[in-house]
Formats: C-alpha cells, sequence, structure tokens
C-alpha cells in the first residue's frame, strides 16, 4: 500500500488520490436531532476472556493486538477469546486490533463528532465478520464486513481513570519510538471497559478512516464517553513518532508546515476530518 501518514505532503487532502473515496466515508459528525431510534434490538454482547496484549508504535499511531490471537490461522472458537455480537451486527465479530486517535495538549482529538463537538481522543476497536470471509483482509471488500466500537475518551480532573484503561495507557510507556514493540505481561479483560457505557449508542455504515478507506464497516459509536485522567491521557501524547539516530526527523502529523524537522516530533492530531453523511441514516438506541 502507498504511503500515507497525516502530514501536509501525505495526509488526507492527498488520500483520494490514492485510493478511491465513495460517499460513504467516515467519520461524520453526528446531528442528534437527525438520527432515528432503532427499537427492538437485543442488546450489545461482549465475549471473552482476559488476554495478553501486543503494542507496536506505527510511527503515527499505536497499533495493540491481543496475543491470544484472532487471526487467520486459528478457526477453532477457543483460540477466539474476544468477540461480539447483538445489538445492530448480524453475526460475530471478532477483534483484530485497536488504537486511539487523538489531539495534543491544548486541541481535542476525536475522529467522531456529536453534534460539532469534539473529545479528547477516541478509541476503535475493530473487529471483522471471520465466518463469512476467509480473513481479515477479505473482509475489507464487503459491506459490513468490519464492525468498529468507538469510544470517546474525555480528560476530567478529579476522576479515577478505569483500571483495564489505565493498564493500556500504561503500557504504551514502552513503546516511545516509531518501530518499537512490547509485549505486556499482565492479562486484562479489554471489554470490562464498555460494561458502563455500551447500551446507547449511535450506529451507521461507514468507512476505515485511514486509507485504504474501504466502505465496509458497521460503526457503533457509544454515546457516553469514558473519563480519564489528565496524567493518564498524557501517556498519549508523550510518544515519539519518528526513531532516534537521525540529524533530521519526519513529522507524520504536521499538517501545515515542513515534515522535516530538527527535533523529536510527538504523535498527535491523528485524526480525519468528519465526512459528509450525504444519504445514510444514523440510528440512535438508548
Amino acid at each position: 500500500m502507498a504511503y500515507w501518514d497525516y502530514s501536509r505532503n501525505h495526509g488526507e487532502r492527498t488520500w483520494n488520490q490514492k485510493w478511491k473515496c465513495g460517499t460513504h466515508q467516515s467519520p461524520i459528525n453526528i446531528i442528534t436531532k437527525n438520527t432515528v431510534r432503532k427499537d427492538g434490538l437485543d442488546d450489545l454482547k461482549f465475549h471473552g476472556g482476559k488476554v495478553k496484549l501486543a503494542l507496536l508504535n506505527k510511527g503515527f499511531n499505536i497499533s495493540i493486538s491481543p496475543l491470544v490471537s484472532n487471526d487467520d490461522s486459528h478457526i477453532n472458537r477457543d483460540k477466539c477469546q474476544l468477540f461480539v455480537n447483538g445489538g445492530p451486527t448480524e453475526s460475530e465479530y471478532y477483534l483484530k486490533e485497536f488504537h486511539f486517535h487523538w489531539g495534543d495538549k491544548s486541541s481535542k482529538g476525536s475522529e467522531h463528532e456529536i453534534d460539532g463537538h469534539k473529545f479528547d481522543a477516541e478509541l476503535h476497536l475493530v473487529h471483522y465478520k471471520r465466518n463469512q470471509h476467509a480473513s481479515f483482509v477479505d473482509a475489507l471488500n464487503h459491506e459490513c464486513g468490519l464492525c468498529v466500537i468507538g469510544i470517546f475518551l474525555e480528560k476530567k480532573d478529579d476522576v479515577t481513570t478505569n483500571p483495564v484503561l489505565k493498564d493500556i495507557l500504561d503500557m504504551t510507556k514502552h513503546i516511545p519510538y516509531k518501530g518499537d514493540t512490547y509485549t505486556g505481561t499482565k492479562e486484562i479483560d479489554l471489554y470490562d471497559i464498555t460494561k458502563e457505557i455500551s447500551t446507547e449508542y449511535f450506529t451507521y455504515g461507514g468507512s476505515l478512516t485511514t486509507p485504504p478507506l474501504s466502505e465496509c464497516v458497521r460503526w457503533i459509536v457509544l454515546k457516553k464517553p469514558l473519563y480519564v485522567s489528565s496524567s493518564d491521557l498524557d501517556n498519549l501524547y508523550d510518544i515519539n513518532a519518528d526513531t532516534m539516530g537521525k540529524e533530521k526527523f519526519h513529522d507524520p502529523c504536521q499538517r501545515e508546515g515542513d515534515c522535516a524537522c530538527a527535533e523529536m516530533p510527538k504523535i498527535r492530531n491523528n485524526f480525519r476530518s468528519c465526512c459528509s453523511i450525504n444519504d445514510r441514516i444514523v440510528s440512535h438506541v438508548s
């Protein structure tokens, strides 16, 4: 796949030159008065136990995957500990990986917006429908091949961060530079972070928010944010965007200025701007 990042030269305003962008792109600004109430759905259900996590600093984001893998080599359900069903899904979707989008200490960085309001960060739990598609890559070619659960993060004074979320944010200290990897030693119940907030959500059909921008996603955007302490969210702001040992660094998040810089850049503002809703219906469940 062609190189991309969030910079002026390789960022979102150049993506449509390299990848096909249809009319059902994500993220979107969800206008609550225009959403349609969806009744009669089962509750959204999260299945699985505790897992260890593997982290990778990609330079413009971090990718986190369960070590008890849901990858394409494991067909036995005993190997597939984490999956979601119910709600607007029509089958089981298995977790592939998850990641965050964030701003910087002075700006907000969620991808979706609610009535024009951006949150400090957004967590994406990326699942795919493996029972119908042979691999994650194949799922990208099918409508609703993926189900991504979006969870807003909001800084709040004097709040205790959800323990699982805190563990994940703390682990990012082990991948300070691009290319760094880390295997966690602690098993965590990832879906614990959804327990108090998963009954109310918005849902619509859309796309990946990064290249290849495939329009294959059933989005489930939880209405209620997870509140997080400033010190815990600072872990994201501290992640570096390049490798050490260079005279000049590349800043993949420099949207306006020169991407070459003399000082080590931080990952920041790694979000795509909101796209037009066009003819789509956004439903809400509460």
